[in-house]
């Protein structure tokens, strides 16, 4: 039941926001009565943080299963970043925006072991690179992994990008395109090429 109850949350949460949900509208959804729902989820804010975590934990499993392909350093990223943008649509945006406004505290510990996963991810993704020379030889692994992800993460920023005017999507590929032309070597240029064309992207 509390599995149940976990999966209509986080659905509902990305259809309509975890702000407008209420705890009501969960316990009319699973045909139970509200005090059910809080013999296991006390708060409203227990629920959202189990949410939030067992979506990030699926996401990083699935990226761990990537990794575990072995595929060359720019495969993976390619791989990678498909699946995030797969992931990190509108309405999965929206969402954490309004994490960010009604629960700063669950914001910032769900951003920092965003940032933690990527930065393991990435940098090991950059010294895999630089051993097979499709990286240039000249990048520096600890700016580059800090570089990629805070601008990862302004891709969200309604500021910049309002989601009326760039689609998540479009902006992960253009993202993703910039990020490997500018630290691949000639060696790893044409498997850029190479790749773009065969993974149509």
């Amino acid at each position: 039941m509390k599995d149940k109850i976990i999966l209509l949350a986080e659905k509902l949460y990305i259809k309509h926001g975890v702000k407008q949900v209420t705890m009501d509208d969960i316990a009319q959804e699973m045909t139970m009565s509200k005090k059910t729902i809080y013999t296991y989820f006390p708060r409203k804010e227990n629920l959202v943080e189990v949410v939030v975590f067992s979506v990030f934990k699926r996401v990083k499993a699935r990226i761990e299963a990537l990794i575990a392909e072995n595929n060359n350093p720019i495969l993976e990223i390619i791989k990678i970043e498909t699946l995030l943008a797969e992931h990190i649509d509108t309405q999965t945006s929206a969402m954490m925006h309004q994490l960010q406004k009604y629960y700063p505290n669950l914001y910032l510990q769900l951003t920092t072991m965003q940032s933690q996963a990527i930065e393991t991810t990435f940098s090991k993704n950059l010294e895999r690179g630089l051993k097979l020379g499709l990286y240039r030889e000249d990048i520096n692994v600890d700016v580059i992994t800090k570089i990629y992800y805070t601008t990862l993460i302004n891709l969200q920023n309604q500021a910049v990008f309002p989601e009326e005017d760039y689609t998540c999507c479009n902006l992960k590929r253009e993202y993703m395109i910039y990020h490997l032309h500018g630290i691949a070597a000639a060696k790893g240029q044409k498997l850029i090429t190479k790749y773009i064309t065969e993974h149509k992207i």
